[in-house]
C-alpha cells in the first residue's frame, strides 16, 4: 500500500516461525493505524496454523488478570498459564505508565518468559523510551534488557492510518 513502510524481508522470516523455536521476541513500533496489530495477529494466524498456543491481551487487560488474579490469590496459576503461552502478544505496550505494582508484575512474567517462550510487543515508542515510562528504574533496567536483547525490532510507518483505508469497506 502507498505510503507504508514495512520490513516485508522480516516479517516474511518471522512468518516461518524460527523465532518461536529459538524463544525470541518481536518488537513491532509504529504510530496508530500503522498495522502493527495486523502484523501481529497475521504471526498468531501462522503461528496457530503450526500448532502452537497464543494469546493475544493488550497491555490492560494483561495487568488486569494480572491483578485480579492477585487479590483472588490466583497470580501463581495465572502467571504459569501466561508463561505456558507459545506466543504471548501485548498490544498497546507502554501506551500508557505503568503503575509501580504493575512495573513489579510487567518483570515476573518477563523474566519467567524469558528465553522459555516467544512475545510480540506492539508499541508506538521505540525501546529507548521504555525506560522512562516505568517509575522502578532497577526493574526498568531488566525489563528493557531481557526484552531487546533477545528481540527482532521493527519499525512499521504510514503517512496515516490504515483505518481510513478500510472504513469505507463497511
Amino acid at each position: 500500500m502507498p505510503g507504508r513502510s514495512v520490513d516485508s524481508e522480516l516479517i516474511a522470516r518471522l512468518a516461518v516461525g524460527s523465532y518461536l523455536l529459538k524463544r525470541q521476541d518481536v518488537i513491532l513500533q509504529g504510530p496508530t493505524g500503522a498495522g502493527k496489530t495486523y502484523v501481529a495477529c497475521a504471526l498468531a494466524n501462522k503461528a496457530c496454523q503450526q500448532y502452537r498456543k497464543v494469546l493475544y491481551l493488550s497491555a490492560g487487560e494483561l495487568f488486569d488478570r494480572i491483578t485480579i488474579a492477585e487479590r483472588t490469590g490466583d497470580k501463581k496459576r495465572c502467571l504459569d498459564t501466561l508463561v505456558k503461552v507459545e506466543l504471548l502478544i501485548i498490544d498497546d505496550w507502554f501506551l500508557t505508565p505503568p503503575t509501580r505494582p504493575q512495573v513489579q508484575q510487567l518483570h515476573t512474567l518477563i523474566d519467567r518468559r524469558h528465553k522459555t517462550a516467544s512475545t510480540i510487543y506492539c508499541t508506538q515508542l521505540p525501546p529507548g523510551q521504555w525506560h522512562d515510562r516505568m517509575e522502578e528504574k532497577i526493574l526498568a533496567d531488566a525489563i528493557v534488557d531481557r526484552i531487546t536483547t533477545n528481540a527482532h525490532a521493527t519499525v512499521l510507518d504510514c503517512d496515516d492510518s490504515m483505518r481510513k483505508h478500510f472504513t469505507h469497506l463497511e
